[in-house]
C-alpha cells in the first residue's frame, strides 16, 4: 500500500481545499492509504477526500478530542513517544519559545511523516503553504520529510502540480504485479 501525508494550513484557499478534496478521493480509490492530522483547512479537506473515496486514513491528534475528533480509534490517533518529541524539537527552529501545546503539534508531524513506530515513512507529501514557503507548522513536517528525502508536492506551485500527476502515475505502476 502507498502512503501519503496530506497537510497544510489552516488558512489554505478554498479553491486549494476543494483541489485537496478531490486530490484524497482519487489516491483513497487507487489504494494510497492517507496520514494527516485533522487540524482546519488541509487536512480536514484531504480526509473528507479520501473518505469519499472510501480509503483508509489516520489522523494523529496531539489530545483527546483535538477538533472536535471522536478520539483514539482506527482513524484518530493520539500518540505521546519521547523519541518522536526528540525529533519535532530536532526540526524545529526554535523549539524552546513553543509552548507545550505547541510541542504536541510539532510531535504528532514527526507521525504525519515517519509513522507511529517512527520507521514507517509516508512515499509523498501533498500540502499546501503560502506561495509555497513551506513556513508553520506545515513546515516542520515538510523539513521531516526533505531529511528523509520524501517528495514533497506543494500544490500552491502549479509546477508541483504536474510533478504529482506523473510521481503519482509512475508510482502506481511500480506497486502493480
Amino acid at each position: 500500500m502507498l502512503i501519503y501525508a496530506g497537510i497544510g494550513s489552516r488558512k489554505t484557499p478554498a479553491a486549494a481545499l476543494q483541489q485537496m478534496k478531490i486530490i484524497g478521493r482519487e489516491l483513497a480509490t487507487n489504494n494510497w492509504h492517507l496520514r494527516s492530522g485533522y487540524a482546519d483547512g488541509a487536512d480536514q479537506a484531504f480526509f473528507m477526500g479520501a473518505m469519499e473515496g472510501k480509503g483508509t486514513a489516520v489522523n494523529y491528534i496531539p489530545w483527546e478530542g483535538f477538533n472536535g475528533s471522536p478520539g483514539n480509534n482506527e482513524r484518530f490517533v493520539v500518540g505521546y513517544t519521547a523519541e518522536a518529541m526528540n525529533v519535532a524539537k530536532q526540526f524545529h527552529p526554535n523549539w524552546d519559545a513553543c509552548s507545550s501545546a505547541a510541542k504536541l503539534l510539532h510531535m504528532r508531524n514527526v507521525f504525519q511523516i515517519a509513522g507511529l513506530d517512527l520507521n514507517t515513512p509516508v512515499d509523498m507529501v501533498v500540502c499546501w503553504t503560502k506561495d509555497g514557503k513551506r513556513g508553520g507548522g506545515t513546515g516542520q513536517a515538510l523539513r521531516i520529510a526533505e531529511y528523509l528525502k520524501i517528495p514533497i508536492f506543494d500544490i500552491a506551485l502549479p509546477i508541483d502540480q504536474h510533478r504529482l500527476i506523473h510521481f503519482v502515475a509512475e508510482a502506481e505502476s511500480n506497486t502493480k504485479p
